[in-house]
């Protein structure tokens, strides 16, 4: 039990940095006057909703953001090569989604 809260606390933390970059990003580039900035806050909103449904169904949260991590780094890994979106969006969506796929699959496992 101990081992899959530690995962579940992992990701959140991963999920929750991933979040705060996005924000700061959003808020420098708005504040510079891009107004098309404010389209990173949808992503944001989509991610507070993993985090919650992964401390409360970590398998189900899990399976959704390692699907989202994969497209993501599959998308704009051959689409911008130059680009390090994938790193910052994709690669800890896809981390955080094995880690909660770890914790539930530790739960279940348990039960």
């Amino acid at each position: 039990m101990k081992f899959a809260n530690g995962l579940k606390v992992c990701a959140e933390i991963l999920l929750g940095g991933t979040i705060l970059v996005m924000l700061s990003l959003s808020i420098i580039e708005v504040s510079m006057g891009d107004l098309e900035a404010i389209q990173l806050l949808v992503p944001c909103a989509l991610f507070v909703m993993y985090m919650w449904l992964g401390w409360i169904q970590p398998l189900e949260a899990g399976f959704g953001l390692a699907v989202l991590g994969i497209f993501v780094v599959t998308f704009f890994g051959s689409v911008m090569l130059n680009s390090f979106s994938w790193l910052v969006i994709g690669a800890p969506t896809l981390i955080t989604g094995l880690l909660f796929l770890g914790a539930g699959w530790r739960f279940r496992r348990i039960r």
